[in-house]
């Protein structure tokens, strides 16, 4: 996806795609919500947009990589039922 490494669910979704310094998982309800207030920086947790926001894409960066298990897991569970 983009070219870049991803992950996908057994069902061939994506669910977390490495871009730069950071991951971008498909999130959905509680663990979106949990992501999106790690914290406010600019350069910090966001919803994903280039150019046009992709729903359910959230960004996050290597400076919270402890968490990036936990929100993979999320992802897969998010992605595997559609």
């Amino acid at each position: 996806m983009f070219g870049a490494l991803c992950m996908k669910a057994p069902n061939g979704k994506a669910a977390a795609i490495f871009w730069k310094d950071s991951v971008m998982f498909k999130l959905a309800g509680r663990a979106k919500q949990e992501a999106l207030n790690l914290d406010s920086a600019q350069i910090g947790v966001h919803l994903y947009d280039s150019h046009r926001p992709m729903k359910g894409w959230v960004q996050i960066p290597f400076k919270h990589s402890a968490k990036w298990k936990r929100y993979a897991k999320s992802a897969i569970e998010n992605v595997k039922g559609k």
